[in-house]
């Protein structure tokens, strides 16, 4: 069989990808990534853990069902918002929160600052109801 005229089925990218799945940068770059996964879900854990009503139950489940920092972001709302105490414990627990979830969605509440690669919050965008009442020249 002529081998020449087989089609080339890997791409640059795809031979590129695969040499690089193994260094040893990567493989600490997931071990982190999924120990600041875990570290953000047994925090949420704990803040759902004194919940008995019907939603902590529901908020339990959900927590525990979590394989991604993406379910656990999605969750953060009604986690927060049932830690709605005003004791010192509640406020510090919240706090505690917040700086968990802040640790891995580091863009979350505006410290673009602290990623690398990512350039700085530009001016903000001006409303829609700010356009309308700028008052707009003629055209001619």
């Amino acid at each position: 069989m002529d081998t020449t005229t087989l089609p080339d089925t890997t791409s640059d990218a795809a031979m590129v990808a695969a040499a690089l799945a193994g260094l040893p940068g990567d493989r600490l770059a997931r071990l982190a990534a999924r120990r600041a996964f875990v570290d953000l879900k047994t925090m949420f854990m704990r803040a759902v853990e004194p919940l008995q009503d019907r939603k902590g139950q529901w908020l339990q489940e959900k927590v525990r069902l979590a394989t991604d920092p993406m379910d656990l972001w999605l969750l953060r709302g009604p986690v927060l918002s049932a830690q709605s105490g005003s004791s010192a414990e509640a406020l510090a627990l919240r706090a505690e929160l917040y700086r968990a979830i802040d640790g891995v969605f580091p863009q979350a509440f505006g410290s673009s600052h602290l990623v690398p690669g990512l350039p700085p919050a530009g001016p903000p965008i001006p409303s829609l109801d700010a356009a309308r009442n700028t008052r707009q020249m003629p055209l001619r």
